[in-house]
């Protein structure tokens, strides 16, 4: 029993560095994500300053011309200010991801992941979403449960070993042998001897009564954690379903809101090009179609946060041996 319980305790800890593999790896692609989304938002905030600038350039026409005013002009200088500000800004947010990425990684500096990463890449689609399956399925799919399953089973073997140390022991004992007699003559004498010794303990006694209730309340501390992490582990895959649905129905939102507010731009700029409408009403479509490219762009990573959370929540075969695959097959 004793032995079983160490075999158990050594599998524990490995699934338990399969679990803080599982959370380097989580953090790992949700830093490789944040560095795709901030290169997104500089690409969408250099387009945005384009058609700020083309707007001012039309706007510094009509006032030389006399059809705009003085202030319309000053205004859209400082909605150019401000889209140069944001791409700075965006510039800094790719600078820090990358940072934590690199951390992340072990590496030194961020030079070589600029280079390894392509300023033009994007986020990617969301992975298909994985099977639920059924919850008892968790205790095999998920390592922190695979370790508090294997813990339960360590403690219970160590409460039995516990138990067995204060039963009489019973042991059997033989002996065989001979001599050889040379006198006048020669002569031979066998011996032999069988027994039985049986031993009770008595002065480490209450010593091993103690560590049996230690063992018994061990192994039921450890059933008791390993309800509450199924428990948890449950309601991990509840919110990430949840936080799925809701994410993807407000990307949904998102884009129909960014549909419209491109032909709503796109519509009062005709009419203002056109010499119908007004200024005021260009800038605020524009200035809402804008916030409308970055509101989508920040759904679609919510929506892969709540994927990868939902795949982290209901675990897997891939995550067995992650902890050896990462160290070059230790196991």
């Amino acid at each position: 029993e004793a032995l079983r319980a160490a075999r158990d305790s050594a599998e524990a800890s490995e699934d338990d560095l399969d679990t803080m593999a599982l959370t380097v790896a989580t953090q790992v692609t949700e830093a490789y994500f944040d560095v795709l989304s901030a290169q997104e938002q500089i690409a969408i905030v250099e387009r945005q300053i384009e058609t700020q600038t083309s707007l001012l350039e039309l706007l510094e026409v009509r006032y030389q011309q006399g059809d705009a005013q003085a202030a319309d002009v000053l205004q859209q200088r400082q909605q150019v200010a401000s889209a140069t500000a944001n791409r700075t800004s965006a510039r800094a947010t790719r600078r820090r991801a990358l940072q934590r990425l690199a951390v992340l990684m072990g590496r030194s500096s961020i030079r070589d992941l600029r280079t390894s990463i392509p300023s033009d890449a994007s986020l990617p689609a969301p992975p298909p979403p994985p099977a639920t399956g059924r919850p008892t399925d968790l205790f095999e799919n998920r390592p922190d449960l695979r370790a508090a399953a294997s813990r339960v089973d360590a403690a219970r073997h160590q409460h039995r070993s516990s138990q067995r140390a204060l039963l009489p022991t019973l042991g059997i004992n033989g002996s065989a042998g001979g001599q050889l007699l040379i006198n006048d003559g020669t002569d031979t004498n066998t011996t032999w001897s069988v027994g039985a010794t049986i031993s009770v303990p008595i002065f480490s006694g209450l010593r091993d009564i103690a560590s049996a209730r230690e063992a018994r309340a061990a192994a039921r501390e450890q059933r008791t954690s390993l309800e509450g992490s199924f428990i948890q582990a449950s309601s991990d895959v509840e919110s990430a379903l949840e936080s799925e649905t809701e994410t993807i129905e407000q990307l949904e939102a998102h884009e129909a809101m960014l549909n419209a507010a491109r032909e709503a731009y796109d519509v009062s700029r005709r009419s203002y090009v056109g010499g119908v409408g007004n200024y005021l009403s260009v800038m605020t479509a524009l200035n809402t179609y804008q916030m409308a490219e970055l509101t989508v762009l920040q759904s679609r990573r919510n929506v892969l946060t709540a994927r990868m959370s939902l795949y982290s929540a209901l675990g897997g075969s891939w995550t067995q041996g992650l902890s050896a695959h990462s160290e070059g097959g230790r196991r």
